[in-house]
């Protein structure tokens, strides 16, 4: 793949000039290292000066240093056409297989009822059973997603039921309650509550470690996470967070838990799990509500809601890769089970997905009734979409 080397490593003063018929871009700004044009951009227009040498019309310039400038500029244009004209035939070209294939066009197939504001899913390992929880009602619908039937609902003591995880080893689910300072243990097949975790006040997002022997809960009054043994349902370790703590997610090794911060300049805690110890932080952009992890967890990507865009990071660098801009308020993130995809609710009454390898999106679909929680399912062919406002699981077909 080319990558486009800004000319200021070589020249300091040449001043980057973007085409007319490009997106503009703000001032000052360059081509960051391995920066790359988008393959849906126009070609760059004949003979125009990609870079400029803003001392070419000083006195006291040479015509050696002007020869030597636009000698330059001339390369670089030549290389910068070189590489939208390779993107372009690229971007039409069949998948080889270098990297997961993109499943960016989404079809409402279907709904299913549930009850008031569902917010969260959870889905087994098999596809053959889906939770939902339904925030204000206070409830726990059992789905099977076969036959786009709801099972049974099961009533979760106490208020605001803002999460669930399913872990498939004991077949339990997990639901938080906020207005109870608990967390309620359900078996979904059975259709009853089992036991009740006790926690700190209003707990919120919830994580399940990998080999499904830990419970993260997020304890949002004390800005903490509260570690429990699910083999004893004891709080095993309490770790602060700085910031507001809003979000979790897991590392698919299960040796890292990432901790976004609700704020204007939010931040991502990360958790040693073997330790308990918070090793660093890194900037996660202005008012991040959602984060998900790659399944090879090697890049996270985050929803910033008010600056429209999804970031993807490095989390091992803390690099920040270019901010892709996606329509009005992103709010939940879902990652295909390869990787490929990146799939987004809105605040617009809209889906977005996102081709992660190109930082590009890929595919729309105007869903109403307020969009919010997303699962893919294992296969990576059926999308599930809470609806919050309409009551409902939307069904969508990933092609």
């Amino acid at each position: 793949m080319m990558a486009i080397t800004p000319f200021a490593e070589y020249a300091p003063r040449m001043r980057f000039n973007p085409p007319p018929n490009w997106p503009p871009v703000p001032a000052g700004w360059e081509p960051a290292p391995g920066w790359q044009p988008d393959p849906e951009w126009p070609p760059v227009p004949q003979d125009w000066p990609l870079w400029i040498d803003d001392h070419l019309s000083h006195p006291a310039s040479s015509p050696r240093s002007r020869l030597r400038a636009v000698s330059i500029v001339a390369v670089v244009v030549v290389v910068m056409a070189a590489a939208v004209a390779w993107f372009a035939v690229r971007a039409t070209s069949p998948d080889t297989g270098d990297h997961p294939a993109v499943r960016g066009t989404m079809t409402l197939t279907g709904t299913v009822p549930v009850e008031l504001n569902p917010t969260s899913l959870a889905l087994s390992r098999d596809g053959s059973l889906l939770l939902v929880a339904n925030n204000t009602a206070a409830t726990l619908s059992v789905i099977d997603p076969a036959r786009l039937q709801s099972l049974r609902t099961v009533a979760v003591p106490g208020d605001y039921q803002s999460d669930v995880v399913f872990d498939d080893s004991s077949g339990l689910a997990y639901l938080p309650s906020y207005g109870g300072s608990h967390v309620s243990v359900v078996d979904p097949r059975r259709g009853a509550v089992v036991d009740r975790i006790s926690v700190g006040a209003k707990p919120g997002a919830l994580a399940l470690s990998a080999d499904g022997k830990l419970l993260f809960v997020l304890e949002t009054v004390d800005d903490r996470v509260a570690i429990i043994d699910l083999s004893t349902r004891r709080i095993l370790d309490r770790i602060a967070i700085s910031g507001s703590p809003d979000t979790l997610a897991q590392s698919p090794d299960g040796r890292t838990l990432y901790v976004q911060t609700w704020e204007s300049a939010s931040t991502i805690a990360i958790i040693d799990v073997p330790t308990r110890r918070v090793t660093r932080s890194l900037p996660a952009g202005p008012n991040a509500s959602a984060i998900a992890i790659t399944p090879r967890g090697d890049e996270l990507l985050v929803a910033n809601v008010y600056q429209n865009t999804v970031s993807i990071i490095d989390p091992d660098d803390g690099r920040m890769i270019t901010p892709i801009p996606v329509p009005k308020g992103p709010i939940h993130i879902a990652v295909s089970p390869d990787g490929g995809t990146a799939y987004v609710s809105t605040q617009g009454d809209a889906l977005i997905s996102i081709d992660i390898a190109a930082r590009r999106i890929a595919g729309t679909l105007a869903v109403d009734g307020a969009p919010s929680g997303l699962q893919v399912s294992p296969d990576g062919r059926t999308l599930y979409v809470t609806r919050s406002t309409d009551k409902s699981v939307a069904v969508v077909s990933l092609t």
